[in-house]
């Protein structure tokens, strides 16, 4: 075995400290400050303005776990007027390999009168997907605003597939 000097193994065990503690731990802060930072938050608007073609508002940007985003205080309006189409607390993503599930765990409000703006954007991103693939909606309490009255749908689920060539809603 060779000896090394004390100098040597000084240097050594700073730039294993360096390399083993140093830069990981300003990677993690780095991580942190970028997720919460506003340009996060607003690249997720811009994907999901991107995808559906709406105008979206969102308050914060969770990710509790691998593979699952949170969204709270959602707002979603059409581009064209302004008009509001949904308004959710919270909206959880969950996406897998060929499925992805959106659940609204609490209740949320949907513009009755718009509700054709949003099967628009439930074809166009049916269009848009090159691979198979399924979207999942699961609420549990919605409230659709009409003009006859307010109705609540509670534990509703619609499905958005494509199988191929064949889209299904």
């Amino acid at each position: 075995m060779f000896s090394l000097h004390d100098n040597t193994r000084i240097m050594l065990c700073r730039a294993a400290f360096v390399a083993l503690c140093v830069v990981p731990t300003c990677g993690v802060v780095t991580w942190c400050v970028a997720v919460r930072g506003s340009g996060y938050r607003a690249a997720h608007e811009r994907a999901i303005h991107d995808a559906l073609g709406w105008r979206v508002q969102i308050e914060d940007v969770g990710l509790p776990k691998p593979g699952l985003t949170l969204y709270q205080d959602l707002e979603i309006s059409d581009v064209e007027n302004s008009q509001l189409l949904t308004q959710a607390p919270f909206l959880e993503v969950q996406a897998g390999d060929n499925e992805t599930v959106l659940t609204l765990p609490f209740p949320a409000r949907f513009n009755g009168l718009r509700l054709d703006a949003i099967l628009r954007s439930a074809e166009r991103l049916l269009r848009a997907c090159e691979a198979n693939g399924r979207y999942t909606l699961s609420a549990q309490n919605v409230t659709l605003h009409l003009n006859g009255g307010d109705r609540t749908l509670v534990n509703c689920t619609g499905t958005l597939e494509r199988d191929g060539q064949r889209a299904r809603l």
